[in-house]
This record gives C-alpha cells, structure tokens and sequence, in this order.
C-alpha cells in the first residue's frame, strides 16, 4: 500500500472530528472521499498532509511513518495536496509559480549559480504545462487568469513539487460544466502515473471516476467500494445521496 493509516483520530476540544479512520490507498488509484459537510473529509486530508496532527492512530506513507511529521517533509517525500481555495501567487506569472515548485528539488546555491540546474528546473517546468495544455498561460499573472484557469495551474504547481500521492480537495467547486470537464479530462491524462484521492462533492463526476470510493459521516469512515457498490448502499444513499441518481 502507498498510503495506509491505523485508526487516526483528530480532537478538537472534545469533538473527534476524525474517528478512529483506518484508510489505505494502493498505488495507481484513483479515490474519492465523499460524505456530507462536517463529515471529517478535509480534516482527514488535513492529517495526511501533516497541517494537523493526529490525536491518536499512525499514518504510513510509501513505507515511512510520517505521523505528525511537518508538512515540508511529507511533500518531499512525494505526499502532495491542493486545496478548496486557490493558492498560488498572484503576482507571478503561471511559469514562475511552477518554476518555485519545481525548484524545491534543488539548492538555492545550484539554481543561482549552475546554468544546468536551471535549464533542468525550465524544462520540467514545460513538461507540466504541456502534460496540462496550458502551455498558452505560461506567461500571464496568475491574477488575470479565469477561476478555472487557476484551478489548473495550482495542480500544475503541485505536479512541480513531483508526487507520488496528489491530494485534490474539491477541485471541481465553483467551476462551470465546461471547466469541470477539462478538470476530469486532466485528471484522466494524470491517473496513469499518479495515485490521486480526491475530495469532491460531484457525484457524477466521482461515479465516473473513482476507482473506489471511500464514505465519511460524522468523522468515520463509514463504508468503501466500487462506484457500483456505493451508488447501490442504501445506507449511503440515506444519509448523502438521497434520491440522486447516478
């Protein structure tokens, strides 16, 4: 298993956000984590990626232990996560807020100094944003650029900092039908080399593509299975799908 943890609990005052949650991710998956809101989903996300430490339980990632290790750490060793808002800098242009990803890979003495370090950092840079065809905003601020545009190019930053396991937390919120589409299409062209989990609220778009689906409700992880499974649960369908159907 890439990613595994064992029985992980977060508290806040009294309030176990997360419930004793034993999740494990193999590698080359694509899961969702769905759950209505205040079910524990972001904080969950927020454990793995070392934001928040876990009051109890232990998270391993591709083979190390890295409960309650600092978020720089877990992101060098391959563990990556975009977040529900956008985060990139908006004075700079889309290549250089890759660039500055792309870059923690080298010392500051290697890029200041080496013109190969340099060279190597650019074209990895170009490499993502053609993987992402937005090789067209690799010159514009990312402050001009359209709410989905900037969706894109903070997985694009995220690609820099060379994942093995992406976090997306609802990367598809607030865009449009034709924005989510590209989103899903660029999720399709990443699956091959990346295990994703993916927090999302789309029910569409999960069914059509998650490998596995993974439930929360009031902080525990409730049920997993395949779409199929997950769409035919009765209990699932109770508490968040309703009469949706999908």
């Amino acid at each position: 298993m890439l990613l595994k943890t064992e029985n992980v609990s977060v508290t806040f005052g009294g309030v176990r956000a997360v419930d004793s949650v034993n999740f494990s991710v193999p590698n080359g998956e694509v899961r969702a984590l769905i759950g209505p809101n205040g079910a524990g989903k972001t904080t969950f996300f927020n454990v793995l990626s070392g934001r928040f430490s876990p009051s109890a339980g232990s998270i391993v990632f591709d083979g190390v232990d890295i409960t309650g290790m600092p978020p720089r750490k877990i992101v060098r060793l391959g563990l990556v996560r975009t977040f529900q808002i956008s985060s990139i800098f908006p004075g700079l242009t889309v290549f250089e807020n890759v660039w500055a990803a792309c870059n923690t890979s080298h010392s500051l003495f290697e890029t200041v100094l080496s013109p190969a370090a340099r060279r190597s950092v650019s074209m990895k840079v170009e490499e993502i944003l053609e993987t992402l065809q937005i090789q067209s905003l690799a010159r514009r601020p990312a402050s001009e650029l359209s709410y989905g545009d900037q969706r894109v190019a903070e997985i694009a930053i995220a690609l820099g900092l060379r994942p093995k396991l992406l976090l997306l937390d609802e990367p598809t919120a607030g865009m449009s039908p034709t924005e989510t589409g590209r989103v899903v299409d660029l999720i399709n062209r990443l699956r091959s080399d990346l295990t994703i989990v993916i927090v999302e609220h789309d029910m569409e778009l999960i069914m059509n593509l998650a490998d596995k689906i993974s439930v929360f409700e009031r902080g525990r992880l409730l049920v997993e299975g395949s779409p199929v499974e997950i769409k035919e649960n009765e209990e699932v369908r109770r508490i968040y799908l309703g009469t949706v159907t999908c």
